[in-house]
């Protein structure tokens, strides 16, 4: 989750053996979905939820965040812990969590039994993406955000090494 992007070397000093699957999804995506849930959820105990400030304080939020990670993660592979973490692309999680699985367990050097596989393909059959409805939720349209709005150096610099596809 993305608030623990901001704690990799705490968890590699708590955790010395940790090892990561960090998911990689491209930040105007992440900002529809966190900025949505946050007003949603802010709803609940409040009448004065401003989704227009609320977007714009998620994206300097999760941009500082990104830019942290970043620099934390440069940090600790030079340290040579690079092949802790595994990078996982949002968009194929989502069209084929099965091979995402393989490659997660192939990566860390795990066996995947098959009595788990039998049971992650029953789950992913019974529960497919947008099962209950896609959301509707525009960047533009709901939170008044700009493509510029999103044009910050962290984000840009994530999107280009590690996103593939548009992760939307």
């Amino acid at each position: 989750t993305p608030q623990y992007l901001m704690m990799l070397t705490g968890i590699f000093k708590q955790y010395p053996d940790a090892q990561i699957i960090w998911t990689h999804r491209h930040p105007k995506a992440v900002m529809k979905s966190i900025s949505a849930l946050i007003v949603k959820l802010g709803g609940i105990v409040s009448d004065s939820i401003n989704p227009y400030e609320t977007a714009k304080q998620q994206i300097m939020n999760n941009n500082a965040a990104i830019a942290k990670a970043l620099a934390d993660r440069a940090l600790l592979e030079q340290k040579g812990l690079g092949s802790r973490f595994c990078d996982v692309q949002f968009e194929t999680l989502c069209n084929d969590p099965l091979r995402v699985v393989r490659d997660i367990y192939k990566h860390f050097n795990k066996s995947l039994e098959d009595h788990v596989v039998s049971k992650m393909e029953n789950y992913v059959v019974n529960n497919a993406r947008f099962k209950h409805g896609k959301p509707v939720v525009d960047l533009k349209n709901t939170f008044n955000v700009e493509p510029e709005d999103l044009k910050l150096g962290a984000f840009e610099a994530y999107a280009r090494d590690f996103v593939r596809g548009d992760s939307t």
